[in-house]
């Protein structure tokens, strides 16, 4: 198949939403940001990952799409400003699937956003960051990182051809807390000829790098990946709800971030009143489900 290419990743646009849908989707809650109760919505700087974890599609699908394109800084606020004027948004999360991928575009984006009352997040790898990055992503408004550790061990990640170590997520990981950036860690269980030593160092390591939120997610295959799949057994079901609950502190989850400032200055300061109910709803999942 043809691999499909775009002149510029700009000429791409969002539809004109109306402001009734929009309302409804940018209302406050604590999940676009996760964890952060805020009036947000996402938006797509760029697509694809050079990566090639056995667990993910992204590799399959880049010889046909590509990857590392990037919508420009200056479209992005553009965007930005726009999504903020006509939808009243006070902040926002790339859901790319690597943010982070071009840091010159990243740095220039930084540069023009700061300074505009704005909050957000992103998902990252910690391979493509370093401490200049993190502080400019910071004082720009960024107060959230979506990490992929995946295990805790540097043979178990590379088993899964995942590409970093665990020394360089116990270095990013602490350089996001000196620079107040929250942190939001997924691992992955149920891996093809997993051992409960596999599981204790998952347990271990996010002990040592303390995220803000974990996210344990238990393993099926699907078309593209390498990984074959694997029925989950109730052991395993049971072992990452418990840790799920044991390794998460719901105040540092939901209350850790605490952006009075910008709801003050909302334009919809009466959203995030009829909104708390979320929060509330968000708590009974988190500790009694």
């Amino acid at each position: 198949q043809k691999k499909v290419e775009a002149k510029s990743i700009d000429e791409f646009s969002y539809p004109n939403y109306d402001l009734v849908d929009m309302e409804y989707y940018t209302q406050a809650n604590p999940y676009c940001i996760r964890g952060v109760y805020l009036r947000a919505t996402y938006l797509l700087a760029g697509y694809g990952c050079p990566s090639s974890c056995t667990f993910c599609v992204a590799k399959t699908l880049s010889p046909f799409f590509g990857y590392g394109q990037m919508r420009s800084a200056g479209r992005l606020l553009e965007d930005i400003l726009y999504l903020k004027e006509k939808y009243f948004i006070d902040g926002f999360y790339f859901i790319d699937d690597l943010f982070t991928l071009n840091k010159k575009n990243v740095l220039e984006f930084c540069n023009l956003i700061v300074g505009r009352n704005l909050i957000w997040g992103c998902s990252s790898k910690v391979t493509t960051l370093n401490e200049d990055l993190i502080k400019s992503m910071s004082e720009a408004g960024c107060i959230q990182m979506d990490f992929g550790v995946e295990r805790g061990s540097n043979e178990a990640l590379k088993r899964l051809k995942k590409g970093q170590t665990v020394e360089k997520v116990k270095e990013i990981f602490s350089l996001c807390k000196k620079h107040k950036i929250r942190t939001f860690a997924n691992f992955i269980v149920n891996i093809p000829e997993e051992t409960e030593t596999d599981k204790k160092d998952i347990a271990r390591l996010v002990k040592e790098i303390q995220p803000t939120i974990t996210s344990i997610n238990i393993y099926r295959g699907y078309l593209g990946t390498e990984l074959p799949d694997k029925t989950p057994d109730k052991a395993t079901e049971d072992w990452v709800k418990k840790n799920t609950k044991t390794l998460n502190s719901l105040w540092n989850n939901l209350f850790g971030f605490r952006n009075y400032k910008v709801i003050f200055l909302s334009k919809r300061k009466l959203n995030y009143l009829k909104q708390l109910w979320t929060l509330f709803l968000e708590i009974i999942n988190q500790k009694l489900m």
